[in-house]
């Protein structure tokens, strides 16, 4: 990934300027109030949101009485990105995500940023069924932020507003939907992956493979009970089952196409040989000539 030298530069400096804020504002116990205002200056000096046209405080939950998201990021006037923020001792609980993924909902926004200035949690929020559901995309701690390191540099430039505008986040969401255990053991389980194992099996020796004891010693024995028993998974197993016969129509209709447009092109090759006046044909050597 590559990252501006101006933004890496401005990562590198902010990150242990930051980190020393967090751990003084840590031993004083800070509230909530004073932990938006470090998270308000973090997110303008180390992720580059301006501060007076894309972060908002107290964002209005229109759609719930009296209700208010700490802060929020907004690009071309709307927002993007929710900021639900607790004080800085506070563990990140699941009643918090759970409140500011329904804010979220209730705004039509798709991001969501759960934090305590030193955890930051970015959520993907996505409506399933009629109700809000969400994926962990990214997992900050600013107190383990290695700037030194690339690996650390592209995380936080994920989060920055040009890594943003470069469609990082996104990238970075699905690269986390695809690449994940119940996607990988849905794709061992599938017909492709077990006929696979079968003929690998076959060739080493000549011994006849059941097709459902390959699948049982995937499921006790290879793959976590977890992972086996999801219901995610067998979403994603049907998904991939039906992908997979989906790709197998189309090759077999374009090798039926492949094989109908070579009869017809032989087929006009043939003709066209046919068609050719005995004239032309001089060259080949008639029936009445000797030849050596």
């Amino acid at each position: 990934m590559l990252i501006p030298n101006a933004v890496k530069q401005r990562i590198k400096k902010s990150v242990p300027k930051f980190r020393k804020t967090l751990i003084d504002a840590a031993k004083r116990d800070i509230n909530e109030s004073d932990t938006v205002n470090i998270v308000r200056d973090m997110l303008s000096e180390i992720f580059g949101w301006d501060r007076y046209v894309n972060i908002t405080s107290e964002y209005k939950i229109k759609k719930i009485k009296n209700t208010y998201c700490n802060l929020a990021i907004k690009q071309s006037g709307e927002a993007e990105y929710l900021v639900e923020v607790k004080p800085i001792n506070s563990q990140l609980k699941e009643n918090h995500l759970r409140q500011a993924i329904n804010y979220a909902a209730n705004k039509g926004v798709s991001w969501v940023i759960l934090t305590n200035g030193i955890i930051w949690q970015v959520y993907k929020v996505a409506s399933k069924n009629n109700k809000a559901v969400s994926n962990k995309i990214l997992d900050l701690n600013f107190y383990d932020a290695n700037v030194s390191k690339n690996e650390c540099l592209e995380i936080i430039f994920t989060l920055c507003k040009r890594g943003v505008a470069k469609g990082l986040l996104d990238k970075h969401s699905q690269y986390k939907e695809l690449v994940n255990p119940l996607v990988v053991s849905a794709i061992l389980q599938s017909d492709v992956c077990v006929n696979t194992v079968m003929r690998e099996i076959r060739k080493l020796g000549n011994v006849k493979v059941d097709k459902k004891e390959i699948l049982n010693m995937l499921e006790k024995d290879v793959i976590k009970r977890n992972l086996v028993e999801s219901e995610s998974k067998l979403k994603i197993y049907k998904q991939i089952q039906k992908k997979a016969k989906k790709n197998y129509s189309k090759r077999l209709a374009t090798n039926k196409n492949n094989n109908d447009k070579d009869k017809v092109e032989n087929y006009e090759k043939g003709s066209a040989l046919n068609s050719v006046p005995i004239a032309q044909t001089a060259t080949d050597p008639s029936p009445n000539e000797n030849v050596d």
